[in-house]
Order: C-alpha cells, then structure tokens, then sequence
C-alpha cells in the first residue's frame, strides 16, 4: 500500500505484516514499526491497544497482535497512486472552500497564502477526515481516547466501516470501554 512495490509475482517485494488494515512491503513497515508508542495496553482486559503518534500526537486503537501506524502521518515511502489521488481531490476540494483550505494550512503550519504540498495536502486530509470522526462519536460524559478509521492515512477519507472501534474512558468510573457508533 505504502510504497506500491509489488507484493506477488515476478520481482515482488518481501511482504511485511499488514499495517492498518493494508498489506505492504518489509522496507515500509519497518520504516514506521516505532512511529507509535503504545499508551493503553488492553484496558480493562479488552483485546485492544491504544497508540500516540511520537511525531503528530493522533492516537489509535488497534486489536491486540495487529500493527498499525498513524492515521495522519506519511513517510518517505508514501508515494503511491492513492496518496498522489488523495492529495488532488482534496487540492480540488480547496478551490471552492477557504475555510477548509484555512483548516489545512494550520494543520501544516503553514502561512495563510503559503502553496500546499501534495504530501501535506494528505496528511491535512487525514486529519480533517480523523477530527471528523472523533466529533461524531463525542458522547457527554467520555473521554475519547482514539478510534481507528480504516482507509487513513493513504486515502484521506475513511474507505471502509469495520474498524477497531473508538474507545473512551468514562469520566465518573475511568474505566475505558468501546463507544457505540450511533449516526448522528
């Protein structure tokens, strides 16, 4: 997924675990195998792990044994059709709403009249895309610890519905427990 080396046939790559729901090379998920540190570690014996991002901060849930990385981060090895894809819808997207585009530049850091990076207008994506998520599964009373969006951070978007669920920690007790996703 990462890097878009083949994985099958005729000079493919050796293959490493899958990470965050996609199947990609040895070489890209050594590249991010410590970009996480592990902060919660099956909580309340739940088959779950929670990661922090050490570079962006973004936290993840991930089913125990699995790998995972940053829903927002890319590499080096990022470079593949879907990131180039991504990175040009939301440019797109740009065009017609200053405010998103406001959004993105502070995201990046970057100054108001500042060009946007096709890398960064990815990672800007993925994190709209995440702050999105985690404001649709806010419940009163929680403290939302992180979620998992399948499709971050490659696609910018979620592409898909099955997931290692959010999970918060209850304010009143501290437990941590998945939150129910209710449509809003």
């Amino acid at each position: 997924m990462n890097c878009g080396t083949p994985l099958d046939g005729l000079g493919a790559a050796t293959r490493g675990p899958d990470t965050a729901w996609h199947t990609q090379c040895l070489a890209c998920h050594a590249l991010v195998a410590d970009q996480l540190e592990l902060v919660e570690d099956l909580p309340n014996e739940a088959p779950i792990q929670i990661y922090q991002c050490r570079r962006c901060g973004a936290t993840r849930a991930c089913r125990a044994r699995w790998t995972t990385r940053c829903h927002i981060c890319l590499d080096e090895r990022s470079n593949g059709r879907f990131v180039t894809a991504t990175a040009q819808a939301f440019m797109a997207r740009l065009e017609d709403n200053s405010g998103l585009a406001r959004q993105a530049r502070k995201f990046l850091g970057l100054a108001f009249s500042a060009a946007i990076p096709l890398r960064g207008a990815t990672e800007a994506s993925s994190y709209l895309a995440l702050a999105q998520e985690l404001r649709r599964r806010a419940r009163p009373g929680w403290t939302i610890l992180a979620t998992d969006v399948h499709g971050l951070p490659w696609h910018g978007m979620r592409t898909a519905y099955h997931s290692h669920g959010t999970w918060g920690r209850h304010d009143a007790c501290g437990g941590v427990f998945p939150l129910l996703w209710t449509p809003n």
